[in-house]
């Protein structure tokens, strides 16, 4: 493990942390408290990554995951195992914990009301009674009657089909059909089949977000085909196929408020009934129990494979179902690839941890489309704010979907894993899982075509038409056409480097009205004049004096300097003489009220603006993955900035920025100096200080090893001569921590 530097960015990063999770490198006191078995832990992982592995890992003990600091409330017994396996582990009392913080949330709270408003058709997504105390996330049968609603309201979009059975309706104890809502408008002739994007939800039972979620995008889309050209485009080009519950039966344990992973078989783990069942995402026929570590053999086990591969209706079914959709386009051997034209998506949603997977699982030799792959899987992080890394990184796996998908037919297959726990609070939901989640699933359907080859072309951004949104407008009213061409829409936190975009090349225009050309492509122009970077602003001017009254769609699509195309983008226009004239642009403004340690942020308006209005939050240039009028925060002592950007239906945004000090806790001062005598050294740390507190303690790490000295001097005597790599941390009474490297050159 590496002591270094990037420990300190623990401390920093809580600047960003928002007031809807515990984002923080300080434990609430109640949590750290809540059983005398159960305490408080930061673990320090080696990297990034390694810290989504580990938060994973102990998903059922996560509190919180910061860079590489997961917290965790675990027993003596899993804390000891931890260091074991040599991970620095320090534990948190209550005692120890940042004193403010429990009056910081209730300050806050009381200072500001967070909720959604979004422009889009999101506000009556998932009606229901929903899971007790979770009323945002519809139960099974629920979810299935708004499915089966969905295909009476829009007969000519969608259809409802069962695909085979559950284990507990195949043997006649009750249980479910595993049923598919297919999407598409089909009223056109086509000389080839559409492109199809297949995606599965909750597959593991407990994972309430999953259902939810392609629930909702399945709602966005029909319930915009008339008034959002995506929309309308994307079930106009492609078949869309959603198995929302993959595993009912588990499920409905899950709705109880069980940890319910598997399906309910009792054939397997009978004397323990909470743990029977077969782990379904270890069933699956390709690869089934290929390698040691990839799946579990005891029954009881969360893991558990099943006797033989596909031995459970539902892996049957979706097996066969998933077969009938995708022609096997890879060839016999693991390193074949598939062909770069290969058509269609797999989608399997999972929670939690905020990663995107891709194949392989089962081993760390890259796939032979790995290259594609990542690509694809970079773009959906940087939509959804997520990780995006091979699946076998998190975990080696075997018997998994995603060898279902692209293994054995060459589809490109991707594992989202939303959120940060398997139940979500419906607020986090709401404000940030599904916002995000939503347009990377929207994204999905669009690359769907060429998913290896489109993903390479730069992104239309922020597409919009400013002066008439989604509003109907009269002729001559005055409009902006605006986008940010992007060939680098890549980078997520955490996601570490990429390889540098291609510079524009060429940014085009075409217009349809009520379906049909309008007019010639217009080659559209950057803002500053000329295509040279990988990261371009368009702003045209459109002259409607002489346009028709009816409704136009503008499909904007751009091209980098190796000629690759990326996805088109849309918007929708309707010019109505009858129209009320655009208001103005909307007013941006906010306050700030700030405790110790944290501040809210809340956006005030004019009375006359009316609720439809989007906001967008920046704090110290990072946006926050929430969406509403207000956001809280908590962080350092410091200047701190924040930025809001205001929309109102006619897509005329507001931009306010201002800057403020915040008075919070202060990261400690590390200093260490050091005498060597041959190879014996003696470090000295005693001249680390706290502004705000005290030094409470020490780590030090010495070429990778973890010392158990805890005090601020050191005697150490080296093995061998040449240069050493000495790390020491100090560690304040609120745990705040800074890091000290030498680099140090012995003698014999």
């Amino acid at each position: 493990m590496k002591l270094t530097s990037a420990m300190m960015l623990l401390a920093l990063s809580v600047s960003t942390s928002y007031a809807t999770t515990q984002s923080h490198s300080q434990l609430p006191s109640d949590v750290a408290s809540t059983t005398n078995s159960l305490k408080t832990y930061h673990i320090l992982a080696d990297s990034a990554q390694h810290s989504y592995q580990l938060a994973h890992e102990y998903h059922d003990a996560l509190i919180d995951r910061q860079n590489r600091f997961v917290t965790l409330l675990l027993d003596e017994h899993d804390a000891d195992k931890l260091r074991e396996r040599g991970h620095l582990v320090v534990q948190v009392e209550s005692k120890q914990v940042l004193k403010n913080q429990p009056y910081l949330q209730q300050a806050l709270q009381q200072k500001t009301t967070s909720k959604l408003t979004r422009s889009t058709k999101l506000s009556n997504l998932n009606e229901s009674a929903g899971i007790p105390g979770f009323a945002c996330y519809p139960t099974v049968e629920e979810t299935y009657q708004q499915a089966q609603n969905i295909a009476k309201r829009y007969p000519q979009l969608a259809s409802w089909r069962s695909i085979g059975p559950s284990w507990q309706k195949e043997q006649g104890l009750g249980g479910y059909d595993l049923n598919v809502l297919v999407l598409g408008d089909n009223s056109k002739k086509r000389k080839k089949p559409k492109p199809i994007l297949f995606m599965q939800s909750a597959l593991h039972a407990r994972e309430y977000t999953t259902a939810a979620t392609t629930l909702a995008f399945a709602n966005y889309l029909v319930d915009n085909y008339q008034s959002n050209a995506d929309a309308q485009w994307i079930l106009q080009e492609r078949d869309i196929h959603i198995l929302f519950v993959a595993n009912p039966d588990g499920r409905k344990q899950a709705e109880t408020g069980v940890l319910w992973r598997k399906n309910t078989n009792e054939n397997y783990c009978a004397d323990t009934p909470q743990r029977r069942g077969v782990d379904l995402n270890r069933n699956f026929s390709y690869e089934w129990f290929a390698i040691d570590n990839g799946s579990s053999g005891e029954q009881c086990d969360q893991t558990y494979r099943g006797p033989v591969a596909a031995s459970e209706p539902e892996v049957q079914a979706i097996e066969r179902y998933v077969r009938s959709l995708f022609e096997d386009r890879r060839g016999d051997l693991p390193t074949d690839p598939a062909p770069l034209d290969t058509p269609g998506l797999f989608l399997d949603i999972h929670s939690a941890g905020g990663m995107i997977l891709y194949p392989f699982d089962t081993t760390y030799e890259p796939a032979p489309n790995e290259p594609q792959l990542k690509q694809l899987a970079q773009r959906f992080a940087a939509f959804t704010g997520y990780r995006a890394m091979p699946a076998v990184d998190l975990y080696p796996a075997d018997g998994t979907s995603l060898g279902l998908g692209y293994s054995e037919l060459g589809v490109p297959s991707f594992v989202f894993e939303l959120g940060r726990t398997f139940f979500e609070s419906c607020q986090d939901y709401q404000q940030e899982v599904l916002p995000n989640n939503l347009q990377a699933l929207l994204y999905a359907a669009k690359v769907a075509g060429t998913p290896y080859i489109t993903p390479q072309g730069p992104e239309v951004l922020d597409l919009r038409i400013s002066g008439a949104g989604s509003m109907a407008v009269p002729q001559g009213s005055e409009l902006t056409l605006q986008a940010k061409i992007s060939d680098e829409f890549l980078l997520a936190p955490d996601n570490g480097p990429i390889e540098a975009g291609q510079a524009i090349k060429k940014v085009r225009l075409r217009v349809e009205r009520n379906g049909k050309k309008f007019g010639k492509k217009v080659k559209l122009s950057p803002i500053d004049g000329v295509f040279d970077t990988p990261e371009e602003f368009i702003s045209h001017t459109l002259d409607t004096r002489y346009w028709p009254n009816g409704t136009y769609t503008f499909i904007v699509q751009a091209q980098d300097r190796d000629g690759n195309w990326g996805v088109k983008a849309t918007q929708q226009l309707t010019l109505d003489n009858n129209a009320p004239a655009p208001v103005s642009a909307p007013e941006a403004n906010f306050i700030t009220e700030c405790v110790y340690g944290g501040c809210a942020l809340t956006a005030t308006k004019e009375p006359t603006q009316g609720d439809a209005l989007t906001y967008k939050w920046y704090i110290n240039d990072s946006e926050v993955p929430l969406h509403g009028p207000s956001v809280q925060f908590w962080g350092l002592k410091g200047t701190q900035t924040a930025k809001l950007e205001v929309e109102n239906n006619y897509a005329q945004r507001t931009i306010v920025e201002k800057s403020f000090e915040m008075d919070g806790p202060v990261l400690p001062v590390t200093n260490v100096s050091y005498e060597c005598e041959k190879l014996s050294c003696h470090f000295d740390a005693s001249k680390s200080y706290d502004p705000d507190g005290s030094v409470e303690f020490f780590v030090w790490r010495i070429n990778g090893e973890y010392l158990s000295s805890r005090e601020a001097i050191l005697e150490y005597e080296f093995s061998q001569a040449g240069e050493q790599k000495v790390e020491v941390a100090a560690i304040d009474n609120e745990y705040y921590l800074s890091v000290k490297t030498l680099l140090i050159t012995v003698n014999e």
